[in-house]
């Protein structure tokens, strides 16, 4: 489970970095196999080892940090495509409209 966690931490480390770098193909990618890893890990039994709760429970928290660092930064990006959509949507509607005059 630990070295699922790890792996994790990466992936959520490369979803930082490549959202910081505006690649958002990647960060939809990197997404895609950050929830397939987090359904392996619910799937898994619990550790017995209070030595292993407590690494466990160490990089949960730091990817919860990761997390929270990227979350503004993809809802802002997701809020600018909604912007430009409807941009798009108006443009095309105005577009129609003057056809028809």
């Amino acid at each position: 489970m630990i070295n699922l966690l790890e792996q994790l931490f990466e992936l959520t480390r490369n979803l930082k970095d490549a959202s910081l770098s505006g690649d958002w193909d990647s960060v939809l990618n990197i997404q895609r196999q950050r929830e397939a890893l987090c359904q392996t890990l619910e799937n898994m039994e619990k550790p017995d080892s209070e030595t292993q709760g407590d690494e466990i429970r160490r990089l949960i928290q730091a990817i919860q940090r990761l997390e929270n660092e990227v979350m503004p930064l993809i809802k802002s990006q997701k809020k600018n495509i909604v912007e430009q959509r409807s941009t798009q949507n108006k443009g095309k509607k105005m577009t129609k409209a003057y056809k028809g005059i």
